[in-house]
């Protein structure tokens, strides 16, 4: 984009160090090296000269050294700058390790305060945030402190008559932080929640439109708001309220079969129950309701951690009513669920006999149903941690 508006000098600063360009035409370096390398040459075929280095911007030695040597060597003066690094390391806020706090701040927030410090008269000052400082994914504490914090630095740097813009970005498809296997994972779960990722074309098209915005800070993300409050059934957020209409507020379930299964004695509430269990049960695990044993612990039928968020996604949007994130693991069968939701059953009266299958997933049902007490976040990392363990 920035090609395309004519700018004829770039200078690039990252992490990772470049071969000498006499050793680029030889090849063979590391998948990441070569598409940068492309990339430049794509940009110089295009009349860019471009200026690329190692750097850690959150590196203040490293930053001033450059800053200072590119201004020695005589290199026209820098008039904008883009700040796009980040980094993640999940972790709850109760478990949370400085050096864990510290170490996805660092890369946001301080480069972005060192950026600001070095720059202070340049016509463009644009700092990449991020969707997660305001809806952040379980374990994003840091992460979501650090975008946070840069919504802050642009308005004290407006506040001082310089040019700033934070923007707060949604996911770019392929790209950064959402490449490969376990970014196709994150899109997956992201999309359930109504937060759909954009084309990098797509993102580039909007940058170009808020770049000649007046507004300071901005959010981009495109959502269906119905799968957006679906998925957030019992856990409304205040913030976003304003944004949502009557028909999009409205949760999707089946209210003709609510009022049935409010009205019900008890033995045709846990059949009405079973039969919605039987369903939504066969849709997450593919298997046909014929097939799936109302007796059988899901775990050994194939159910994974994911596939159990899903579950009870689906039947709190069938029923309107919250659940817990470990619904699966604490009764992980169709018969010992729909007993629970009907009122027939507690906890504590649940007893599984089920040998493990193969995968893994009978051990992983076991395991969890120890942590009841657990919040939907922290329900969340140890269910993902433990599929992590398994590869799957």
């Amino acid at each position: 984009y920035l090609a395309d508006a004519g700018v004829r000098r770039l200078v690039l600063l990252g992490r990772t160090q470049l071969p000498a360009r006499e050793e680029w035409r030889a090849g063979g370096h590391e998948e990441r090296v070569e598409q940068r390398i492309a990339a430049i040459r794509e940009l110089e075929g295009r009349g860019v000269a471009v200026h690329a280095e190692a750097v850690d911007v959150a590196d203040e030695v490293e930053l001033r050294a450059f800053a200072e040597r590119y201004e020695r060597e005589g290199w026209p003066p820098v008039r904008g700058v883009i700040h796009a690094a980040a980094t993640l390391g999940h972790r709850l806020a109760s478990a949370m390790e400085r050096t864990a706090f510290d170490a996805v701040v660092r890369t946001k927030l301080r480069g972005a305060q060192l950026l600001d410090e070095l720059f202070p008269d340049v016509d463009v000052f644009i700092l990449f945030s991020s969707l997660a400082a305001f809806l952040p994914q379980p374990g994003e504490a840091n992460y979501a402190a650090a975008n946070a914090a840069l919504d802050a630095l642009a308005a004290q740097r407006r506040s001082r008559g310089h040019a700033a813009r934070t923007i707060a970005w949604g996911i770019w498809k392929d790209t950064g932080l959402v490449k490969g296997d376990v970014g196709e994972r994150t899109l997956a779960e992201m999309a359930r929640q109504g937060i759909d990722a954009m084309a990098p074309a797509r993102a580039v098209a909007l940058f170009a439109a808020l770049c000649g915005t007046t507004e300071t800070s901005v959010v981009v993300s495109p959502l269906d708001w119905t799968s957006f409050q679906a998925a957030r059934r019992g856990r409304e957020r205040p913030l976003l309220s304003g944004l949502l209409t009557d028909a999009e507020a409205g949760d999707g379930g089946d209210s003709d079969l609510r009022t049935r299964i409010a009205g019900a004695e008890i033995a045709e509430r846990r059949r009405l129950l079973e039969g919605v269990v039987l369903e939504t049960a066969s849709q997450v695990l593919k298997i046909p309701q014929g097939r799936l044993d109302r007796n059988r612990a899901l775990g050994t039928l194939g159910l994974n951690s994911l596939m159990a968020m899903e579950l009870r996604n689906r039947l709190e949007t069938a029923l309107g009513r919250s659940l817990s994130a470990t619904l699966a693991w604490n009764y992980p069968t169709v018969e010992a669920m729909s007993s629970f939701l009907a009122g027939v059953v507690a906890q504590a009266e649940v007893q599984v006999a089920a040998a493990p299958d193969a995968s893994g997933e009978g051990d992983v049902a076991d395991a969890m149903r120890d942590v009841a007490d657990l919040s939907d976040e922290e329900a969340f990392l140890a269910l993902r941690a433990a599929r992590s363990r398994r590869g799957s």
